[in-house]
């Protein structure tokens, strides 16, 4: 029993500044409202291009959703808003900050007392290789301290598992030819590399360290695309050139794709949001 010798939780309170709409929608999750006993999941990182194809696929299945988007002034709910909208009303939707510890808190706890067997979802980070040459301090903050308020908050409130969304960046470069198996030495080249491994051993060390607080499970995804996704990816960029060219009527359409001797493995956004579901429910420890 995973629950067996944890702790009881502190009393919940609400951290100032938080929003009176994400505050309402705590209440209502903690006390039961309109929430049937059935499984629950918290999706960080939920209005981003990966994360809203998370929620839609665990929302087409019945699953309770909470999902978890960065607080702005409009509240706004980001590609969350591109779900059909009888999905779209099923979500329960709060906004915040993973470096908010209290706050975290007060989600995976309101969220766990719906029972059902809390599952976690942790795809919330600062995602931007190139940003984290210019801001290192920012992303790896986003990315670390993010991911252990999250784990913390989730290890307290008893969650039965957990997902952390890292990253095939954490690799770094190929050392031999072929595809990169799971036992490729992790060599992140990056500030955002580095910071999603080191997400990964937080995760790790808080399972191993408390005795298997929850069941952990790690997904390493490489490139993937698919509507939703900004245009500075390669494959939106592609589309949206051709599209220019065919509006211009050009003949010939030229395009600088740099080194076209790499070869990358792409993964369409729906097929990750599915493969995500399955490795958080294959039943064996991950």
């Amino acid at each position: 029993d995973l629950r067996a010798g944890r702790a009881d939780a502190p009393r919940r309170r609400r951290p100032s500044g938080v929003p009176q709409r994400a505050s309402g929608v705590l209440d209502r999750i903690a006390s039961g409202g309109a929430i049937t006993p059935v499984q629950h999941a918290l999706v960080t990182g939920a209005s981003g291009f990966i994360g809203s194809h998370l929620v839609e696929h665990l929302a087409s299945l019945g699953v309770v959703v909470t999902a978890l988007c960065h607080y702005h002034h409009d509240l706004s709910i980001g590609h969350l808003a591109d779900l059909p909208l009888r999905l779209r009303e099923t979500v329960h939707v709060v906004h915040g900050d993973v470096l908010d510890a209290d706050h975290m808190r007060d989600v995976v706890r309101a969220v766990a007392g719906g029972g059902g067997g809390l599952r976690v979802y942790h795809l919330a980070a600062n995602p931007s290789i190139a940003h984290s040459y210019v801001a290192p301090a920012s992303v790896w903050r986003a990315n670390t301290e993010g991911t252990l308020n999250v784990l913390q908050a989730a290890m307290q409130a008893g969650a039965e598992r957990f997902l952390y969304m890292a990253s095939s960046e954490g690799y770094g470069e190929r050392t031999s030819a072929g595809p990169m198996g799971l036992d490729h030495p992790l060599d992140p080249r990056s500030v955002y590399g580095a910071s999603k491994a080191a997400g990964e051993m937080l995760a790790v060390a808080h399972v191993r360290g408390q005795g298997g607080a929850f069941d952990l499970r790690i997904a390493r995804c490489f490139n993937v695309y698919g509507p939703r996704q900004g245009t500075r990816a390669v494959i939106p960029a592609l589309v949206a050139r051709v599209l220019r060219a065919r509006k211009a009527r050009e003949l010939h359409v030229r395009v600088r794709l740099g080194n076209p001797a790499v070869s990358r493995d792409f993964t369409y956004a729906t097929d990750t949001a599915r493969a995500l579901h399955l490795l958080m429910e294959m039943p064996e420890r991950a």
